[in-house]
């Protein structure tokens, strides 16, 4: 089942080009730095100011990547509790994972999943400043909570195939986290080269979500028929590795 992990992965990986993530990375990377935009946005950025910008952002990332992972180990666990009923929880998953491709795509709208979306409830501005890299874990433990919403329609749906299936919840969560990590890591490495070409990319972000849209619809099918070994099957033909264990 290796071929899960890789699925969360690429899920992971362009969960980063979703509609609200783009305009939110100079917030972000501000917050978690310290640094204006302008400093960050520096070709003479300092060599000790650099470093400070790769541990703010590794913080960042280790704290949405453990509230992901602890996500995974509920769904898991959920899914293990329902497994005799595995039927009809691959059939409701289905066709919640095919309703939330709709709404990336822009076909539908869901208002009641703003019900969610604790923003108003909790304010980032309540995030202490007087410890730097206590601030930063937090920064990334408000993300992971009350911004996931701009990455609910893959969030949620690797939620609903890890407790689908029969692997390790948390690892599948990880290897989601480690996705998403790898946009933000290379932000922090060289956010005055990375930010344009990401800029260019969101110019096309409607095409990518049309894209990432019919893949979960093809999930959610799967789903809905029983047949998602068709796809893990095809993946583990094309994965050049085998993880030491089960999950």
């Amino acid at each position: 089942m290796e071929s899960i992990y890789l699925v969360a992965f690429i899920t992971g990986l362009f969960s980063f080009l979703s509609p609200c993530i783009i305009p939110m990375l100079t917030v972000y990377f501000t917050l978690i730095t310290g640094l204006s935009l302008d400093e960050l946005k520096s070709n003479n950025i300092q060599s000790d100011m650099k470093r400070h910008v790769i541990i703010n952002t590794l913080l960042f990332i280790a704290a949405f990547t453990l509230i992901f992972t602890l996500m995974g180990g509920v769904a898991g666990a959920i899914g293990n509790i329902l497994k005799t009923k595995m039927r009809y929880f691959n059939l409701i998953g289905g066709i919640f994972v095919i309703i939330l491709a709709l709404r990336m795509m822009g076909l539908i709208r869901l208002s009641f999943l703003n019900k969610f979306n604790l923003r108003n409830k909790i304010s980032i501005d309540n995030i202490p400043t007087g410890y730097k890299y206590l601030s930063t874990f937090l920064v990334g433990v408000f993300f992971a909570i009350v911004c996931s919403h701009c990455i609910g329609a893959t969030l949620y749906s690797m939620l609903i195939l890890t407790g689908a299936s029969t692997t390790n919840g948390s690892l599948v969560m990880l290897f989601f986290s480690f996705g998403l990590a790898i946009p933000y890591f290379l932000v922090g490495l060289a956010f005055h080269r990375v930010v344009p070409i990401i800029e260019r990319l969101g110019k096309h972000q409607k095409k990518l979500q049309i894209f990432m849209g019919l893949i979960l619809i093809v999930f959610g099918v799967l789903m809905i028929t029983n047949e998602f070994t068709i796809l893990t099957k095809l993946l583990n033909r094309l994965i050049p590795f085998r993880l030491p264990y089960s999950m």
